[in-house]
């Protein structure tokens, strides 16, 4: 897909990141326009708590992001969450558990980027680059 239209939005949309305080007091946090801009790769990782695949998937994520963050520092890769999640509460638990960015609940371009990759199966990893080329359509 010619990504022209699609990935100038998604850099400016909204991302949320699940924060934990200590003490048991944790809250989701707004965070500043640009942070995944700045990335060099961002991926776009389509998933729900609901999917077994996705739960199978997810911690060879984590893993594969902690390593690339440790060989190439934090702003080389970031993972966007694409929430499929049937509600919000099942949304907010999901993002509870990752450590990444994610697109808020409902958000708009959560339907322009399913419609826009013809998302159908779950999980799936859209890799792009800074200039919003697509650089693998589904990465495992």
């Amino acid at each position: 897909p010619d990504l022209f239209d699609a990935i100038p939005d998604v850099f400016d949309a909204p991302f949320v990141r699940w924060l934990s305080r200590g003490s048991g007091q944790s809250r989701m946090n707004v965070v500043p326009q640009g942070t995944v801009s700045r990335c060099k790769v961002v991926g776009l990782y389509f998933s729900a708590s609901w999917c077994p695949p996705c739960r199978q998937f997810t911690p060879l994520l984590i893993e594969g992001r902690s390593k690339i963050h440790q060989k190439h520092g934090e702003d080389s890769f970031e993972v966007v969450l694409v929430p499929r999640d049937r509600s919000k509460a099942a949304w907010v638990e999901h993002l509870s558990q990752l450590p990444w960015l994610s697109l808020p609940f409902g958000h708009e371009m959560v339907w322009k980027l399913k419609e826009h990759f013809a998302v159908a199966q779950l999980p799936r990893l859209v890799v792009i680059d800074d200039a919003g080329r697509v650089l693998n359509e589904n990465a495992r």
